[in-house]
């Protein structure tokens, strides 16, 4: 009895074996496994250069590409800017489609029908097959279903080749704005932004006579301020943000560039010059944080990402020198500073070369006081922009002799309310300096006169 029923276990055991095996090897055979290699069937091949036109629809629209001469083309006129590259891979793909199986009816009702797509290859006459028609009906775990015009079967081939087939129209554009940009090991020579009011910054590299004046920075601006700007500020908050821009989207011109902001009366403009080329960028509307823009000589219109273009915003006082001198310390010979009654006069000979001497109000006086003394005054830097421009007062006037072609310059200092101070440098007054270096500045030269061959 007890040997029967073990049998009678055994044999349910075994008949359950087999109809679970039954029914794995039903299911499988119906989605067609990875890993039957039975099942790698080619329904189409041709020679990647035959392929004339190509045609891909989806949710999100449909485009043709169309092969005049060896070369690429979006067959609506509208943008062309095709990555060349880009192209030949998807033609080489599309030149060999392989199925990894077929799928049932039963089957083919629990794939997602959401994002259906179609695939049209047109190849020269007489060259290859005939041209293919594919219909990608939806897709289940990993795996896409698919029809070929005339024939009645379905099917199966990756979800990551249908994607390979049917890539959007912009991924097969150069999305670069400056196309190899970002491969230069340089800066711009010049740089120019006018924005939509008509406000301008222009930065250009220096002259030779400007750079014997002051090798500090390779830049000086143009407007808005005449001056100085720091080469490291310049390039890190500005030139490197220009071969970054790409581009988003691109869109059909409309015949009226008004509609967009990109017709001449309304329009930005970036201007620049780099290895040797000119380019210029112009920016119309921003609609939902993108903004319309087209490059001088091409008719092609895209979108930017506004957060790209956030750098051509930047207040210009934010890239310049930031140091009241006009050129680096190592070139003052002599300064002569007027405060409070006291004139302090602080002179050096020969102060780079060989048994150098140094003054102050015709004392001899130590390296040390005369160091010191520069290195405050280099100290006063630049905090702002003045909202209104003071009278000028001339509460510190100070002169700064230089041993180069720089000459002198000029620097009056006027207090303000909040105990800063106007400059007015040559005569000119646009920013307020820090009001405690200023003061500290005067306390280095009180300590100088008393104390001239003082040492640390």
């Amino acid at each position: 009895m007890k040997k029967q029923t073990v049998v009678i276990i055994w044999a349910a055991a075994l008949l359950l074996l087999v109809v679970s095996c039954f029914g794995i090897y039903y299911f499988y055979d119906a989605v067609n496994t990875r890993g039957n290699s039975n099942k790698n069937i080619e329904v189409f091949t041709c020679l990647p250069d035959s392929i004339t036109e190509y045609s891909v629809a989806d949710k999100n629209g449909e485009y043709t590409l169309e092969k005049i001469g060896d070369e690429w083309r979006v067959d609506d006129k509208s943008v062309n800017n095709l990555n060349a590259e880009k192209v030949k891979k998807l033609m080489h793909s599309a030149s060999g489609i392989k199925a990894v199986g077929t799928v049932g009816k039963k089957e083919l009702s629990k794939f997602d029908t959401a994002d259906k797509r179609r695939l049209e290859i047109k190849v020269a006459s007489g060259t290859d097959d005939e041209d293919i028609e594919i219909e990608f009906l939806g897709a289940s775990g990993g795996l896409c279903a698919f029809r070929i015009e005339d024939d009645r079967k379905t099917y199966l081939m990756y979800e990551s080749m249908r994607d390979i087939l049917t890539p959007s129209l912009n991924s097969l554009r150069v999305t670069e704005v400056f196309e190899g940009l970002a491969q230069s090991e340089t800066f711009p020579d010049y740089y120019k932004y006018t924005d939509y009011d008509g406000a301008v910054v222009e930065v250009r590299t220096k002259t030779a006579a400007e750079l014997a004046k002051s090798k500090n920075n390779r830049y000086i601006m143009e407007k808005p301020y005449k001056k100085e700007v720091s080469d490291e500020a310049f390039e890190q908050q500005i030139a490197v943000k220009i071969p970054a821009l790409q581009a988003a989207d691109f869109i059909k011109a409309p015949q009226n560039m008004e509609e967009i902001g990109l017709d001449e009366k309304s329009r930005a403009e970036l201007n620049f010059k780099w290895d040797g080329k000119t380019q210029t960028l112009y920016l119309g509307s921003n609609n939902g944080g993108m903004v319309y823009a087209n490059k001088k000589g091409t008719d092609a219109v895209f979108t930017i990402n506004s957060s790209l273009l956030e750098f051509i915003q930047i207040d210009p006082f934010f890239i310049l020198e930031d140091s009241v001198l006009k050129t680096d310390t190592d070139s003052i010979q002599s300064v002569i500073v007027k405060a409070n009654g006291e004139v302090y006069n602080i002179t050096s000979t020969n102060r780079k070369g060989e048994n150098p001497q140094f003054y102050v109000n015709g004392k001899a006086a130590s390296e040390d006081v005369f160091e010191k003394v520069i290195d405050k005054l280099d100290d006063i830097k630049f905090l702002s922009e003045l909202t209104s421009v003071p009278k000028d007062t001339k509460d510190i006037v100070v002169t700064v002799n230089y041993n180069n072609t720089a000459g002198s310059q000029t620097i009056t200092l006027s207090r303000l309310a909040d105990k800063n101070y106007a400059a007015f440098i040559d005569g000119k007054a646009e920013f307020a300096v820090n009001g405690k270096a200023a003061d500290e500045l005067l306390e280095e030269l009180k300590n100088a006169v008393k104390n001239p061959m003082k040492t640390d």
